[in-house]
């Protein structure tokens, strides 16, 4: 989902691009959180796999849900954005 990101206003929040950084910055973090414990050999190799794993799954959610329900565009129009 981080190669997909778009500018302008009517792209959905969570393909723009300070969201998606955003988005890999904590995917990272949490991929280096399960590596270090794997090669540490410390006892939380499970949570740490099992919260990346969740953090990946409603990341897409989220991105997803964001697309299929798009925000209101801001020029004061009633209307959603396509």
């Amino acid at each position: 989902m981080a190669g997909a990101w778009r500018r302008g206003p009517s792209v959905p929040w969570g393909l723009r691009p300070a969201v998606c950084a955003c988005a890999v910055a904590v995917l990272l973090a949490l991929l280096a959180w399960f590596g270090a414990e794997l090669v540490t050999g410390a006892g939380r190799v499970g949570l740490a796999e099992r919260i990346a794993g969740l953090a990946q799954v409603l990341w897409l959610l989220t991105a997803v849900l964001s697309c299929r329900f798009p925000s209101r565009v801001t020029s004061g129009s009633t209307e959603y954005a396509r």
